[in-house]
């Protein structure tokens, strides 16, 4: 705030004191030595002068009157912020407790904000800020809302910093902290975004009191969200203090407990100590990504900053060796990947060849027809039994549908059945078949076969010829 010529705080408290200015002269000069001219302070002093009595309106005179050396006395101190808190210090205990928290959100703070950090209602903290409206150290920038006013604003940053004063230093960092976990524990989900430099900025200045190394990590996480954030804003200088706080408070193990974590922070690093123009930076934290790195490609980021680095710096045969060294650290790690997956690949599929071939073996010899159904329908798996009653190869069967196989009159029979199994239960029925190797009366169990989701995935049947009773004795 400007600083108001002396004629112009002569004029303002001849104004409040409803005298001439003649005979306010010797207070004026003492109010501009203690305020410097701030309008403001002029007008807080004036209410400390009156609130210590120093400062009195005569009744029977009709007049204000002042001992100048009563006041000089008295030492009333040219300290606005200490004013402020002499003022603040009487009001009552609630609202210098809410007042406090207010401080450390900032200039401009609200009352769903400040229920949060209290772990109180609207209702409850309401009624105590209306007292500090009242004596008229903050002021409400909104209009009544249902009984409440949301927002609100210190009347001057002086009044904020006192209010902040008095707050014992050395109980500071334990109200910063309790104001980041209830803001984050509190905050919905799809907000934290919106507040994630407030909450961040809390939890860093009482980081320090926090022993538990998995909320120190998930501290951490924090910072980078809040570095890649600022960083996407543009604002370097910020994301590059978030990053290293989250590099100081990470487990020193993060590379072996938090590998991904770990890996995402310090090629963020990398990255900002570029766009901050420190290449020699660059140079140091790449050598901790590719030292640690398990994978070439988990190295990508941290090489195309090395490139980028180097042509920022008039090196392009640099970048060039970089990127072509790169691109071949690269084909060799897929080709011996690709190598490794196809022979797994292959030594699965013959397993799977091989089993199929003796489960064959043992369903080959039972009398009962064995199928296995996927949840499209389609064989998957038939024994020979199945083979011999539809009269038809392995491979005219497999691949196609229920309904394919038995047509549409039988298929209605037999699809709500085909269903529940589906659905997770067993079903069982008996019908009549006209199969090309004869009429058969069959007996049929729908079997559900799960995942290990617990999923449905198909079903196993097993059909049984009831016809010649010789056949199931």
């Amino acid at each position: 705030m400007i600083a108001l010529p002396d004629i112009v705080v002569d004029a303002q408290i001849a104004d409040t004191l409803h005298s001439d200015i003649s005979t306010i002269i010797s207070l004026a000069e003492l109010v501009l030595r203690k305020t410097g001219g701030n309008a403001f302070f002029v007008n807080g002093f004036l209410k400390t002068l009156y609130a210590e009595n120093l400062l009195s309106f005569d009744l029977e005179n009709v007049s204000w009157q002042w001992d100048i050396t009563h006041i000089e006395g008295k030492n009333i101190t040219d300290n606005v912020v200490e004013l402020m808190l002499g003022k603040l210090k009487r009001l009552p205990p609630a609202t210098q407790q809410v007042l406090q928290f207010a401080a450390c959100v900032g200039a401009v703070f609200d009352l769903s904000t400040l229920s949060i950090i209290c772990e109180s209602s609207s209702g409850e903290i309401f009624p105590l800020l209306s007292v500090a409206a009242q004596s008229g150290l903050i002021v409400p920038t909104s209009e009544l809302d249902e009984q409440l006013v949301q927002d609100y604003k210190f009347l001057h940053d002086r009044v904020q910093q006192a209010a902040y004063a008095l707050i014992e230093e050395s109980h500071k960092q334990v109200v910063h902290l309790q104001i980041g976990r209830n803001l984050l524990k509190k905050t919905l989900p799809e907000r934290i975004s919106e507040r994630l430099f407030e909450i961040v900025d809390h939890l860093n200045y009482g980081i320090e009191l926090v022993a538990d190394q998995a909320e120190r990590d998930e501290i951490a996480r924090l910072n980078l969200i809040a570095g890649q954030k600022a960083k996407a804003a543009i604002a370097y200088g910020v994301s590059k203090k978030y990053l290293a706080t989250a590099r100081v408070w990470l487990a020193a193990s993060s590379w072996q407990k938090d590998y991904d974590l770990s890996l995402q922070l310090y090629a963020e690093t990398t990255e900002v100590a570029y766009l901050c123009g420190n290449f020699e930076q660059v140079e140091y934290w790449a050598a901790i990504v590719l030292q640690q790195a398990k994978t070439v490609l988990d190295s990508v980021k941290v090489y195309e900053v090395e490139i980028q680095t180097n042509m920022a710096q008039n090196q392009p045969l640099e970048a060039i060796t970089l990127d072509y060294s790169t691109l071949k650290q690269q084909v060799a790690q897929r080709t011996a990947a690709l190598q490794k997956s196809e022979a797994t690949l292959r030594d699965v599929y013959d397993e799977l060849r091989l089993r199929e071939q003796e489960l064959r073996l043992i369903t080959g010899a039972l009398p009962a027809c064995i199928s296995y159904v996927d949840a499209d329908q389609h064989h998957r798996f038939i024994n020979r039994t199945y083979e011999v009653w539809l009269n038809c190869s392995r491979d005219e069967i497999l691949g196609k549908s229920v309904r394919e196989l038995v047509g549409d009159m039988t298929y209605q029979i037999l699809e709500p059945y085909i269903n529940q199994a589906l659905a997770g239960q067993t079903a069982t029925l008996e019908l009549e078949m006209l199969l090309p190797s004869g009429k058969k009366y069959i007996t049929s169990t729908l079997i559900p076969h799960f995942d290990g989701n617990a999923q449905v995935v198909g079903f196993y049947s097993l059909h049984t010829d009831i016809s010649n009773p010789s056949v199931n004795g």
